[in-house]
């Protein structure tokens, strides 16, 4: 029975279960970032449509994947409106990411990998990638925050004497081909973390334990994204946006979620996918191995057996 701006104030002063579900955020939360949005976009409500009220058309829409009509009928507005309201909050929203998604320095390796005898010195930096509807997302793993729109990488240790200059490399899956920038695990040995856990347990020979180490670092990706899909549907199935709206779309979702981890330092569905091994579909991951130089795949295989050696001998040694 209610509808327009009474229909946001249920949510508001209802119960707290009730606004997260419905706008993937608690209630203060919800508060302040409308606030925000009013600084940043110096936004101020209209004679129908109030800024709460906006926001909460436009968390509706990304939050649960529904059509601008489907929120039309149900906030009792016209769909022009929905759209005109919806355009204005994602353009404000991707303002407000210019400031809470950025980079860090690029040369310093993560204080997890360089503590952890497991990874360093062999993966030397981790800097997360993301590769999402032709966006470059990169993520810290200390607080699992986006931090730019920017290519990265994860670069081995230097072991090899003939090796003059330092590689770097994204950590792929095996849907890539391993080649020059991309270092992919051994194929035709167990790769994936739910493999090693449901049965074979501690890797067996050198690249079994390549395969483990790689695919632990590569599983925080996993993760990321999983959340960032389970927090926002609308990424799973991207409605017949332009392209340049899908992209600020997504922007969009990563500036919430930067926003919310700031507000909160507990997300529950961190700690859900926390204790989940995720395997990511590898098809929209693949990429042609056509054109792949054969001098480099060759040179980036022996920088791959190198790291595997010496991992391995420091394994046995442990």
């Amino acid at each position: 029975m209610l509808t327009r701006k009474m229909y946001t104030i249920k949510f508001l002063v209802g119960h707290e279960t009730r606004c997260y579900e419905n706008f993937r955020m608690k209630k203060d939360v919800f508060m302040n970032f409308c606030e925000t949005l009013k600084e940043v976009g110096n936004l101020c409500d209209g004679k129908k449509v109030s800024i709460e009220e906006a926001v909460a058309m436009f968390l509706i829409i990304i939050c649960h994947n529904l059509r601008h009509r489907v929120v039309a009928e149900r906030f009792q507005h016209s769909l022009h409106t929905v759209s005109k309201w919806f355009r204005i909050i994602l353009k404000t929203v991707c303002k407000l990411g210019t400031g809470i998604i950025h980079q860090r320095n690029q040369t310093r390796t993560h204080p997890h990998i360089r503590g952890n005898p497991k990874y360093y010195p062999y993966f030397k930096m981790c800097l997360i990638l993301i590769c999402f509807s032709r966006c470059l997302f990169w993520l810290g793993r200390d607080d699992k925050r986006f931090k730019g729109i920017f290519g990265c990488f994860i670069s081995p240790k230097i072991i090899s004497q003939s090796l003059t200059k330092a590689y770097q490399f994204y950590l792929v899956d095996s849907g890539f081909p391993n080649m020059s920038g991309y270092l992919a695990p051994f194929r035709r040995n167990i790769y994936h973390l739910r493999d090693f856990c449901e049965g074979c347990g501690r890797p067996h020979g050198k690249e079994e334990l390549f395969n483990y180490r790689q695919s632990s670092l590569r599983n925080v990706i996993e993760r990321c994204v999983g959340v960032l899909k389970a927090r926002f549907p609308i990424l799973k199935l991207m409605p017949s946006y332009p392209i340049r709206r899908q992209r600020l779309i997504l922007i969009a979702c990563c500036t919430i979620h930067n926003f919310i981890r700031m507000q909160n330092g507990v997300d529950t569905l961190f700690d859900q996918y926390a204790e989940q091994l995720v395997d990511m579909d590898e098809q929209w991951l693949s990429v042609e191995q056509q054109g792949v130089n054969k001098n480099q795949a060759a040179k980036v295989a022996q920088v791959r057996q190198t790291i595997t050696n010496e991992m391995w001998e420091d394994y046995r040694k442990s």
